[in-house]
């Protein structure tokens, strides 16, 4: 009776407090909204520049100075869509911002597109803006860009923040529901004869989504990462820990209470843990150092 007792005291307690640490989303996105329509950052002229890669003509912009930060964002994003982690981090770091091959000012009119395309277009340009060994910071499908990046081209990425990386588009990996959603999405794009340069944009964003990066390929990356996920995530928590459990030096940061955009709901948090991963040594766990 005392440890039922003790058990409802206990919830009385901590329940009030774990209700007051919800996010109130919609005033998040508000603030978002008002940042947004006072910022530049996407369609700033002054740091702007365009960059011949691989084919297509890619739109970067730089802020701020010291050692190379480059943020790689989502599917259907943008650098604008990024703004408020530029806004973050460019006071310590010299922030490179691209709009990927196919979204924003990057303009591409083939037919095709992955994370693996998108990471080589990446690499050449870090070559072409004479950088290498950077940190690097994916959202999403640009997180799985950012895996591809420290990958193929270990000389380039010093070390990786990787937030809601999914290898495969399956149910196992990102659940039924979203499984279903891309392949009917597809189907339904796939069906129309006669596509409008909308359509043709849109298609190559969700085949995009069938991204195949394989644990052999994860066994590859020899920089020091950073797994990211919500733990009711798209991205199934469970695939993140099979993701971090294959990358020789990971660490492994799951968010409580968040969905997919940890990046904008936690943002302090999340830039706050980014920031001390980048700025400290890692820390290679013994089987001994595991009992602690």
């Amino acid at each position: 009776m005392k440890n039922k007792i003790f058990i409802v005291l206990l919830s009385l307690i901590i329940l009030p407090n774990f209700l007051k640490a919800q996010v109130n989303i919609d005033s998040i996105f508000k603030s978002y909204q008002s940042f947004f329509k006072s910022s530049n950052y996407g369609k700033n002229d002054s740091v702007g520049k365009y960059y011949a890669i691989r084919g297509i003509q890619m739109y970067v912009e730089v802020y701020g100075q010291g050692e190379p930060l480059l943020l790689i964002h989502g599917n259907g994003n943008t650098i604008r869509s990024i703004s408020p982690l530029i806004y973050e981090f460019q006071n310590k770091y010299k922030v490179i911002a691209v709009d990927c091959r196919n979204y924003g000012n990057s303009k591409d009119m083939g037919d095709s597109l992955s994370d693996e395309m998108i990471a080589d277009d990446l690499n050449e340009l870090m070559i072409k803006m004479n950088l290498n060994n950077i940190y690097v910071l994916g959202i999403s499908s640009g997180a799985n860009s950012a895996l591809w990046l420290a990958a193929k081209y270990p000389k380039q990425v010093k070390k990786a923040a990787i937030d809601g990386a999914n290898l495969t588009s399956s149910a196992e990996t990102i659940g039924e529901y979203w499984n279903t959603h891309h392949k009917t999405q597809l189907d339904s794009l796939n069906a129309i004869q006669n596509k409008t340069e909308k359509e043709k944009v849109l298609l190559k964003n969700i085949k995009r989504e069938y991204n195949n990066m394989t644990l052999e390929d994860l066994h590859k990356i020899q920089a020091p990462t950073m797994i990211i996920s919500g733990d009711y995530d798209v991205i199934k928590p469970s695939h993140s820990v099979q993701i971090f459990e294959n990358i020789q030096k990971a660490y492994l940061y799951i968010q409580p209470s968040s969905g997919h955009l940890i990046a904008w709901i936690y943002k302090n948090e999340f830039v706050n843990k980014i920031g001390h991963f980048f700025t400290t040594p890692f820390k290679q766990f013994s089987e001994k150092d595991k009992m602690y």
